[in-house]
């Protein structure tokens, strides 16, 4: 069924078929998934070969049907302008081939983690993708990881000793890190499919390799004690909070998670 002004896109939705088309941009469908995903796409014949072709425009309600037929219209007049002869699924599938992990992060870095992370928490995003990812995805082809590339990541990553100062030669397993690179990489895939630079997301359906992390927890020494005191009677609440902790264990066993 297609939609217009009479049929609203919102009532096409609910017809059965699974790909209504736009009575005003030909060729611009909004084909529904089982998943019940709506997206835009864009059928168009191929200059050079006279082949059929598809693109993508994204998601509805993400990009409207006024936006979705203002792409349409200039990737239409791309494909049938003779000195451009634009091929727009060619070229997306070209990009998507070319860009490896390596790339993708540098990406995310720049226009997701600066502007919306704190510098510690981006610090430490950058030192696990140096020290874990990188070395094992980097090179590779983003469009080619697959779900069991990450799961290959996360074991190497779960059977790491802890590098920490005092911990590398103790042969101590990470508990907590394996959990925090896997939600790295899937902040990235995630990223990289909400650009349009990924078609699907291989952690997609993974869990954290690690189901239950411990409690961290560790008894303070008594000079960190005695620090953590002298910041105390100073914090509003802080006198409060060392009556507390006076009243509790002997200072030297003084828990803190």
């Amino acid at each position: 069924m297609p939609f217009s002004r009479a049929s609203p896109i919102a009532t096409v939705l609910q017809e059965i078929s699974p790909a209504p088309i736009d009575s005003e941009v030909p060729g611009l469908e909004i084909r529904v998934w089982p998943s019940a995903k709506k997206v835009w796409r864009l059928h168009y014949t191929r200059r050079n070969d006279g082949r059929r072709r598809a693109v993508g425009l994204g998601s509805y309600p993400g990009v409207s049907l006024k936006e979705a037929r203002r792409k349409a219209r200039r990737l239409q007049a791309e494909v049938e302008d003779l000195d451009v002869a634009a091929d727009p699924a060619g070229e997306r599938a070209a990009r998507r081939q070319a860009v490896t992990f390596s790339d993708l992060a540098e990406d995310w870095v720049a226009l997701h983690g600066k502007p919306n992370k704190s510098a510690r928490a981006l610090l430490d995003d950058l030192s696990m993708l140096r020290r874990h990812v990188l070395p094992e995805i980097g090179s590779m082809k983003v469009a080619d990881i697959s779900k069991r590339d990450v799961l290959r990541l996360l074991d190497i990553v779960t059977v790491k000793g802890d590098a920490r100062a005092g911990l590398a030669r103790s042969g101590r397993k990470m508990t907590h890190r394996p959990n925090r690179v896997f939600e790295l990489a899937r902040s990235i895939f995630r990223w990289a499919v909400s650009r349009d630079v990924l078609e699907r997301d291989p952690t997609q359906g993974l869990k954290p390799p690690i189901r239950k992390e411990k409690a961290r927890e560790r008894d303070l020494s008594a000079d960190e004690i005695m620090m953590l005191w002298a910041v105390l009677e100073t914090a509003p609440i802080g006198r409060r909070t060392t009556k507390g902790l006076a009243k509790g264990k002997q200072p030297d066993r003084v828990s803190c998670r």
